[in-house]
């Protein structure tokens, strides 16, 4: 991930006491560990240094000795946190409980790392934003073409809340695409250590969506964009997000698979037009 977390520092901290901000000290050898109640939902940190999500945990590690002081942002559940990461060659903790009842976890919520979501409004008073900016990343290898149908995914946003995707629909045939439905769901696969040989149990995850703009029929030969918001949740690296496009009549369902890499190098809302251009050969 390499979200503008200089710009989302200046803004979404701003309410947010930089010497009340927790720091978690970690080198180039030892990751630090942190412990939430729930589930991480989203977790960012400067490139100077690496996290990894388990479940309700984070591991923190620096990628080389003494990188400047850097930033780490969680969500975890319906709570949204900032810390200080800084580089320490010798550390004499590595465990930072962040569970209910804990010392560190009132002290985290008195001295206001906590950062609330964003509401449903400014979601889609974002989404419109979106939806009407030029800016057009165009993944091209993230499209999918059935009789004649093409959907593509051509941006992608994020925020404390939501992803905001943006796609556009071609319709090549001499018949309209009414468009019926709209979905996302998460699919992930499993596979039993040690048993290769066995199938991958897949777990499927619907997402509600928060809101959608321009979202209307394609007629023959002609195209269109529409921009939808769901809720931002952790990518891991053995599933992805499925969209299916419906029409109303006919039998024409169009499916698309987006890999968890392009949703966690997406830009960090801070304006469509500041979204920076990315190599789609990732």
């Amino acid at each position: 991930m390499k979200f503008n977390l200089i710009l989302f520092l200046i803004i979404g901290l701003s309410r947010v006491g930089f010497s009340q901000m927790d720091t978690i000290y970690v080198n180039d050898k030892t990751p630090a560990v942190l412990l939430f109640d729930n589930r991480v939902v989203f977790s960012e940190s400067d490139a100077s240094y690496f996290t990894q999500i388990q479940n309700e945990v984070i591991y923190l590690k620096s990628k080389s000795t003494n990188p400047e002081v850097g930033h780490l942002t969680v969500k975890e559940g319906n709570n949204f946190y900032s810390f200080f990461v800084a580089y320490k060659a010798s550390i004499d903790k590595i465990e930072y409980d962040y569970r209910e009842n804990t010392l560190m976890k009132r002290s985290l919520l008195n001295r206001e790392n906590h950062i609330p979501p964003v509401p449903l409004n400014l979601v889609k008073s974002r989404l419109k934003e979106f939806s009407l900016s030029t800016d057009r990343n165009e993944y091209k290898t993230v499209a999918t073409k059935i009789d004649n149908i093409t959907l593509q995914l051509l941006d992608v946003l994020v925020d404390h809340t939501a992803f905001y995707l943006k796609f556009s629909v071609k319709n090549e045939s001499a018949v309209i695409y009414r468009i019926d439905y709209l979905g996302f769901e998460r699919k992930e696969f499993y596979r039993k250590r040690f048993l290769p040989f066995v199938n991958k149990k897949v777990t499927s995850t619907p997402f509600e969506i928060f809101a959608s703009v321009d979202m209307r029929d394609i007629p023959p030969y002609s195209s269109n964009e529409f921009s939808v918001a769901i809720p931002i949740y952790a990518t891991g690296d053995l599933g992805s997000l499925i969209v299916t496009l419906r029409e109303s009549t006919g039998v024409r369902t169009i499916p698309l698979s987006i890999k968890p890499k392009y949703l966690e190098k997406a830009d960090l809302y801070l304006n469509p037009s500041v979204s920076s251009k990315k190599d789609d050969s990732l």
